[in-house]
């Protein structure tokens, strides 16, 4: 019984790849169309995951402060104080001096933290958290920036502004690269060369969010702060409602998402190609089975049955690279890219699509041979 088996399955393998050449050429032709679509799909599903990221992070009420400050550091000395509803953060333009990646880092200055962070963790927490973190250099890194991290006494540890500082939290999102490139400071476990650093900027943006309350009275307090310390200080504030401008264009356009489309583009016309040269080898086959009283729609189904065959055999391969190549991916950078419907849609798709356009010439040519038959 299972040499029966063994040789039906030999069977089959063997009419399947009885045209060797052809057969090998049109699998690798539909592993590049099937590398074409999923990196066309993972290119759409990282855009629209970072944008999903970039919208879980915006609070439902904030205001943002453009600030220009005369003197330096007044920002940060007692801004936050007796602010008690919200979070206040600190952005812009403002960096500190990476020694491990050799360049200036953009960075952001949590001042008060009254309510849950928007920031989500793949280990550890954000600084001052920990009530061990007060006065003490901690900041937590984006997973691109956790790489240059060394280790020292069983923690990870940066050199920012010539400062060592321990690493207290990696942050990152599982779907996209949203937050991969974040250093992110408490005011509360920070050195004093790196608030001088920063301090030495005369223009900064403010944030005050919550997504619990009115953050109205907390700008009065901050800003009341601010001119106590700097009185010729300008505050423009603004009532942030929308959601800003989307990101997929940009980190669509960044990947080089036609390159993609021209391959498949490419490989679909090769497709044809390949079904030529197939016709070609099946000529006299074909002629027999005309004789022996096959009809066209016959002799058309039975190559589609081949062509499906040969399509399902790239696609088993693919899955297996694709796989391995996800494997790969997630081990470097702990992203994970799932299947999704959109994804089952896409390959079914594209099956019906390869089979039509490679169906093409041997229709064309089956009823031509019949037309000169007659």
């Amino acid at each position: 019984y299972k040499c029966k088996n063994f040789q039906r399955g030999d069977c089959v393998i063997r009419k399947i790849f009885r045209y060797k050449l052809v057969s090998i050429y049109f699998i690798l032709s539909q592993l590049i169309v099937l590398t074409a679509v999923f990196g066309v799909l993972q290119i759409y599903n990282k855009a629209y995951a970072k944008e999903q990221d970039r919208l879980n992070a915006i609070a439902d009420n904030r205001i943002q402060l453009d600030i220009t400050t005369t003197k330096p550091g007044s920002i940060f000395n007692v801004s936050g104080n007796a602010i008690w509803q919200g979070n206040i953060i600190v952005q812009g333009n403002i960096a500190t001096e990476f020694a491990e990646a050799g360049s200036k880092t953009r960075c952001e200055v949590l001042l008060t933290i009254n309510e849950q962070l928007p920031y989500p963790m793949i280990s550890g927490h954000i600084p001052g958290a920990d009530t061990n973190d007060i006065g003490e250099n901690v900041v937590a890194l984006g997973r691109e920036k956790y790489k240059y991290a060394y280790e020292k006494d069983g923690n990870k540890y940066v050199t920012l502004d010539g400062e060592q500082y321990r690493v207290s939290g990696v942050i990152g999102s599982d779907n996209s690269d949203y937050w991969d490139y974040s250093v992110v400071f408490n005011i509360n476990c920070m050195a004093h060369n790196t608030l001088n650093n920063i301090g030495k900027n005369e223009q900064y943006v403010v944030e005050i969010y919550s997504n619990s309350c009115n953050v109205t009275d907390s700008y009065k307090i901050f800003s009341q702060n601010i001119l106590k310390e700097d009185s010729m200080c300008n505050i423009v504030a603004y009532q942030k409602e929308n959601t800003g401008e989307s990101t997929i264009n940009t980190t669509l356009s960044r990947k080089n998402i036609k390159t993609n489309i021209m391959v498949y583009i490419f490989c679909l016309l090769n497709c044809i190609i390949i079904s030529m040269f197939l016709l070609i080898q099946q000529k006299k086959e074909l002629a027999i089975k005309k004789i022996f009283g096959y009809s066209n729609i016959r002799i058309l189904a039975g190559m589609a049955l081949q062509i499906v065959a040969l399509m399902l055999v790239a696609l088993v391969l693919f899955i297996i690279l694709y796989s391995g190549y996800q494997l790969y991916i997630y081990k470097t950078t702990g992203m994970v890219m799932r299947f999704n419907m959109t994804s089952v849609i896409a390959i079914s798709v594209l099956f019906l699509i390869t089979l039509l356009i490679t169906m093409i010439y041997p229709i064309v040519g089956v009823c031509i041979d019949t037309n000169n038959a007659g």
